[in-house]
């Protein structure tokens, strides 16, 4: 017979006190351990033979079911456990399994995964499957590519080019350049070929560890900031010459990094006759957010021009001089296409008149909305991303 104790006030709230204890208990295990050291495929997979082996227990110990269900109850759970165990183990032979049930023209062999609380990076070797072309790598982070290398470690993204461009031409005596989000490290790497000053700012340990394994990217050429690119501005003890924005996570750049604060203190950083230029993705299909970002950004640079491909990357000058009269771009050893890519992203540029973005208001700390109105665009990437690459590249 149950006590009093075990019923009424008591007895719910002893319910809720154990409730609440595994849900903090639960919060602190995925904060601390799961997300920065195990990838979502592996963690559900763990929860569910957690959740097997406990079930199997109670049903071995439990007084409450009877024979027959006490075996089956038992049987399921160790069928169910082993299965989960067995898919951690044989993670990439089960995703090649699944990967393919899905027809791409390309192959995908997965050379390194590194993951973090910042999320999860991948380095593929990508090759045609009719064998054509030359084998490339990529550096993937949440399902998203940043960077493209042939296998010498060369890249061949149009970005890493027009963005060096782009400093030359807004800033042609830069001797200090701080670039703010790492990558793959090409384009730190291409400003200190070019014997400038480089500082990097990146706030994932594991992106330095992969671009260092998988690149030939060398930390001793640059001075690396592993924190996160808001508090270096903020916290600026220095001046640039000019400054690179390559901040994107997942599908855009955080929107906490695209407010009128962060573009103040990133002001700050740069010297009078210096320039800030961004790598972002526009939305294609509505202007509204792309206005709002431009606003947000002319709130701190007197002068704003944007360049690049419609649909693609889109290319952003922030500075408070006038624009250059010619932009030279250097292509000499690039593919033709990517060449052309290039000269066209980089050249393509147009100021925006300041009375085009007067009643446009900028986004603020207090009222950020970047990831609402950038939403959908974000979304049409992630539907283009999911198609486009394979599960055993997706699923991390």
């Amino acid at each position: 017979m149950r006590s009093k104790a075990d019923t009424g006030d008591a007895g719910a709230g002893r319910v809720f006190f154990i409730s609440t204890m595994g849900s903090v208990v639960g919060v602190l295990f995925t904060a601390f351990l799961f997300i920065p050291n195990v990838t979502n495929f592996r963690s559900i997979l763990v929860l569910g033979l957690v959740l097997c082996v406990v079930t199997t227990l109670y049903a071995l110990f439990s007084q409450g079911f009877k024979q027959n269900k006490k075996r089956l109850l038992v049987g399921v759970g160790i069928s169910v456990a082993t299965l989960c165990g067995a898919v951690i183990v044989g993670k990439q032979s089960y995703l090649k399994i699944v990967n393919s049930a899905f027809s791409h023209q390309m192959t995908f062999d997965i050379q390194a995964e590194y993951t973090s609380m910042f999320g999860n990076i991948k380095v593929a070797a990508v090759q045609n499957k009719d064998g054509s072309g030359s084998t490339e790598r990529y550096f993937i982070q949440d399902g998203l590519i940043q960077n493209r290398t042939d296998m010498k470690n060369t890249s061949i993204s149009m970005y890493t080019y027009v963005l060096q461009s782009l400093v030359h031409a807004y800033v042609p005596k830069a001797k200090d350049v701080v670039v703010l989000g790492l990558g793959a490290g090409m384009v730190p790497r291409h400003f200190s070929a070019d014997e400038k000053q480089v500082s990097v700012v990146e706030i994932n340990s594991e992106a330095l560890k992969a671009a260092k394994d998988n690149f030939g990217f060398d930390e001793n050429n640059v001075r690396i900031y592993l924190e996160d690119a808001r508090t270096f501005v903020r916290n600026c003890d220095r001046s640039f010459d000019a400054a690179v924005v390559d901040l994107f996570l997942g599908d855009n750049v955080p929107d906490y990094l695209m407010t009128k604060e962060f573009f103040a203190d990133l002001r700050r950083c740069i010297r009078s006759n210096g320039a800030m230029v961004m790598n972002v993705f526009f939305d294609s299909e509505n202007d509204e957010p792309n206005r709002r970002l431009l606003a947000t950004i002319a709130a701190s640079f007197s002068n704003i021009f944007v360049s690049g491909i419609p649909g693609a990357n889109v290319f952003i000058v922030g500075t408070s001089v006038a624009a250059p009269g010619k932009i030279e771009v250097e292509t000499d050893g690039l593919p033709e296409q990517l060449a052309r890519q290039v000269k066209f992203s980089a050249t393509n540029g147009v100021q925006i008149p300041p009375d085009a973005l007067r009643y446009v208001e900028p986004i603020s700390d207090d009222h950020n909305i970047f990831s609402l109105l950038f939403a959908e665009a974000n979304l049409n990437e992630r539907k283009y991303l999911a198609g486009f690459l394979p599960p055993i590249v997706l699923v991390n």
